[in-house]
């Protein structure tokens, strides 16, 4: 295979106008003068082969160079300016055409630098190599400056589709319904979230992802919640695909516990140790129920997804990451002792496991594990092994508010002030999720619970209680699991797009979530 990298300097005319709109013409640009140099014939310019980069996500992470690459199926392909890329007025791409003898096959005058173009939300749109014949090609860029000056530099790689099936299709993005009259709609959710979702991606979620430390699981599973309340939504793969990007990287990390040194196990499941932990270095049940209470969401809206689950790409991540999550989760927590590690001393721990064992039970395929799966449900719910008590059990009418629900979070009591909102949190996250599946809490439940939000919580604006109780000054943050109550309360929700505590992705995402449920019947 050749590779070609050419590098020219040219005089040329420029256009500052929309992205892939026509020719550039001989319009003079009306863009500020450029805070870099420009590349002049004294000072050749630094573009060269290794700005053209492809990537196998509309997102465009884990990019990769494209020169020498082998590429199957569909990739995004783009230019990266080299630096911080001021003064770019335009660039055209040449495919198979490395000297130019033809019209570029696309243009583009706004980064990101795509080239087959973008979606409205700025993802890019996926080449389909299949369009070309296996062996050698080329794509050369022209990069367009102010003062009329130009660049050029081509890559070469090789498609290679001979052994490479048909794929299956992306499912569409579900019509969305009108939002009931007078609330927030889907689509005005989503901007919102979008303000925050790169960002948050890039600093927090992905790092997070990628850490060996369990510890930051527990941030992490914000991030897995947002992006599949959003898919749930819209629709949009885009959102999907990130929160198993991020459950993907969790899952490569993972080391057998033998060969972690301070581990207090020291067996053959996979797992992950923690600076945080009390001696530093072990195993953390609570960090990984705390996120994969999310993991077990996500792999279940695919599940009851029929276009996803269809989907061979979709498909093999599910029965990847459940197999995991069955052995290296549930089962090594269980085996280790359920009674210090799954049935908790705390409502909002054992509730992170009644979320786990419930979606594990209705996905498996092993009838025997099903059995195990349910019978932790039940537990928790109905009657501990190893106390007196149950989440059903601690349940008690509100001693001010009869209508609202009253709970402590020590298993048997009936002290006040009770649980405390933040973790009040994650008991509410597995309620609605076992309510939403037909099991157990019932509608009477769910309004009982959004009185203790709206009337005892959340007496005012700007006012919240720290304790169930309605006592303590608390700070309002209720994403994690209150705020979902607004999927059942149309007053409730309209007061959650006036809440300002807590604005950030997983409330936006279940922000829309909720809209998206009260305005049509619910699905997965």
């Amino acid at each position: 295979m050749c590779f070609v990298v050419a590098l020219l300097l040219l005089a040329s005319t420029c256009d500052g106008g929309g992205r892939h709109e026509g020719p550039i013409d001989g319009n003079p640009p009306d863009d500020p003068e450029p805070t870099e140099p420009l590349p002049t014939e004294e000072r050749p310019g630094v573009l060269n082969a290794s700005s053209l980069k492809f990537s196998l996500s509309p997102g465009r992470e884990e990019e990769q160079m494209l020169e020498g690459s082998t590429l199957q199926g569909s990739a995004a392909i783009f230019f990266v300016a080299p630096g911080a890329g001021s003064g770019i007025t335009g660039v055209e791409f040449f495919l198979d055409d490395p000297t130019r003898k033809r019209s570029p096959m696309t243009r583009d005058t706004r980064a990101p630098f795509d080239f087959a173009g973008e979606e409205q939300d700025g993802q890019a749109i996926l080449y389909d190599t299949r369009q070309l014949a296996d062996g050698d090609h080329s794509v050369t860029v022209v990069v367009h400056y102010t003062r009329f000056h130009a660049e050029a530099a081509t890559a070469s790689f090789t498609v290679a589709n001979a052994s490479v099936p048909e794929p299956a299709p992306i499912p569409e993005p579900m019509p969305v319904p009108p939002a009931p009259p007078g609330l927030r709609t889907v689509g005005a959710w989503e901007r919102l979230f979008r303000t925050a979702w790169e960002r948050e991606h890039v600093t927090d979620f992905l790092p997070r992802s990628n850490s060996t430390d369990s510890w930051d699981f527990y941030g992490l599973a914000y991030g897995i919640d947002a992006n599949t309340a959003m898919y749930r939504a819209t629709g949009r793969t885009v959102y999907l695909d990130r929160a198993l990007l991020y459950v993907n990287n969790l899952v490569d990390t993972a080391r057998v516990s033998s060969s972690l040194p301070r581990s207090q196990f020291k067996d053959g499941f996979l797992g992950w140790a923690s600076a945080q932990s009390d001696p530093a270095g072990q195993e953390v049940p609570l960090f990984e129920s705390y996120c994969w209470r999310y993991v077990t969401r996500l792999l279940r809206v695919i599940r009851e997804t029929p276009a996803l689950y269809a989907n061979p790409a979709y498909r093999s991540q599910y029965e990847r990451l459940l197999a995991f999550t069955e052995k290296n989760i549930f089962e090594k927590w269980f085996r280790r002792g359920a009674e210090d590690f799954i049935y908790r001393s705390r409502t909002h721990m054992a509730a992170h496991w009644a979320f786990i064992a419930m979606d594990l039970m209705l996905m498996t395929e092993d009838a025997s594990a099903r059995r195990n799966y349910q019978a932790v449900f039940d537990d928790i719910n109905l009657g501990l092994p190893n106390a007196n008590a149950s989440l059903r059990t601690q349940l008690e009418p509100h001693p001010r508010h009869p209508d609202a629900w009253f709970w402590s979070d020590r298993w048997g009591s009936r002290e006040r002030p009770g649980q405390d909102v933040a973790h009040a949190n994650g008991v509410l996250a597995f309620v609605i999720e076992a309510h939403d599946a037909g099991l157990t809490w019932t509608d009477d439940d769910l309004r009982r619970f959004a009185v203790t939000l709206d009337t005892v919580i959340w007496p005012r604006e700007g006012t919240y209680a720290e304790y169930v109780d309605g006592s303590g000054k608390g700070d309002g943050w209720f994403n994690d699991g209150l705020m979902k109550l607004g999927r059942y309360d149309i007053a409730l929700q309209r007061r959650l797009e006036q809440h300002r505590a807590g604005q950030n992705s997983q409330f936006y995402a279940n922000g829309a979530l909720n809209v998206r449920l009260l305005s049509a019947p619910r699905g997965p």
